[in-house]
């Protein structure tokens, strides 16, 4: 009779598991591609943008512009004494580096060492078999910035800086902003969407079109959350992923140390996942950060008004405890 029971049982088991693999394998889209592109979420973000320690790795001064190179080097061997100043593994890739700056710029700018202005190897990072070196080049003005993006860029794209192999990298201008938790810089994977042409051109009618549609999800959203607190967003761009294309946009809010909390809080739900317009997300396929940093070209969009914000705004401080209900006991943030 015992053994009967067993048998019964294992019988129930079997059943039970058929049906929930059964159903699984229905349904099991959006979410099986959601989950792929979220483990793949890291690692694109890591590449393509700054992330907030790094940001922080650069030290630079309030309103200061510098050209940001971040590079991702094949084939070197990373040490624990590459992170010395005083080590030779440093000194040997600070080398490197400048006769490569002096290979990628040297024709843009012959009458120079490297170019007119001045540089300096800010970070260096193992990322297993691949090191990522961190640069930030002050031209005499603008334009040598400018100038100089554009080659370091070309030669990121021919997979070769100077002497040195790259796997990938960037290149962009950025400049620092003087407010603290004013700008959120918010990168969200769109499942299924297509990255078709003129998605990357600014301005093209694709990418208009694109981001009018996220401006009314989008900020919609963090509208409803911070109300008159909210201020503008702007769509800094759309990547192609394997299977989605990435969007990001930086917010700007009125400052407030609580507002990363809120910020993040509005995109978890007790289903385990929320729906931007058409788009379903999981909670790992959004990441919001704050940013000191900020691409020149959208720097007085953003910092400009932060600063009229905080002389014009700073004395309602105390409306968001009302508008946040900043009183409540406020639950972690899920994992």
């Amino acid at each position: 009779k015992t053994k009967l029971t067993v048998v019964l049982w294992l019988v129930l088991l079997i059943s039970v598991n058929e049906v929930r693999c059964e159903a699984f394998s229905r349904i099991r889209e959006p979410w099986k591609t959601l989950i792929e592109e979220g483990l793949r979420f890291p690692s694109f973000l890591k590449t393509k943008f700054l992330t907030p320690e790094e940001q922080e790795s650069l030290q630079l001064a309030p309103n200061e512009e510098a050209l940001v190179v971040k590079l991702i080097l094949k084939e070197q061997n990373f040490t624990g004494d590459m992170r010395s100043r005083a080590s030779k593994a440093y000194k040997s890739l600070q080398l490197e580096l400048k006769h490569g700056l002096k290979s990628v710029l040297g024709e843009e700018f012959p009458e120079s060492d490297v170019f007119k202005g001045k540089w300096k190897l800010q970070d260096i990072q193992s990322l297993g078999h691949l090191t990522r070196v961190l640069l930030s080049l002050n031209g005499s003005d603008a334009s040598d910035n400018e100038k100089a993006r554009k080659n370091i860029l070309r030669a990121i794209s021919q997979g070769q800086f100077g002497h040195l192999p790259i796997w990938n990298g960037t290149a962009e201008v950025y400049q620092q902003l003087v407010e603290k938790n004013t700008v959120f810089d918010v990168t969200v994977q769109l499942y299924d969407q297509p990255f078709v042409a003129g998605m990357d051109l600014r301005e093209s009618q694709t990418f208009l079109n694109m981001s009018d549609q996220m401006h009314q999800m989008l900020g919609t959203r963090f509208k409803n959350v911070f109300g008159e607190h909210f201020f503008r967003m702007t769509i800094v761009g759309f990547y192609p992923s394997l299977q989605s294309t990435v969007i990001r946009a930086y917010v700007l809010l009125d400052p407030d140390p609580e507002n990363i909390y809120y910020a993040s809080i509005a995109w978890y739900d007790i289903k385990g996942y929320v729906y931007l317009g058409k788009f379903p997300l999981l909670p790992q396929n959004i990441k919001i950060a704050e940013s000191r940093l900020v691409l020149k070209e959208f720097y007085h969009f953003l910092n400009g008004l932060a600063v009229l914000l905080v002389v014009f705004f700073g004395i309602f401080r105390a409306c968001h405890y009302v508008a946040y209900e900043r009183n409540q006991k406020k639950e972690p943030i899920p994992e």
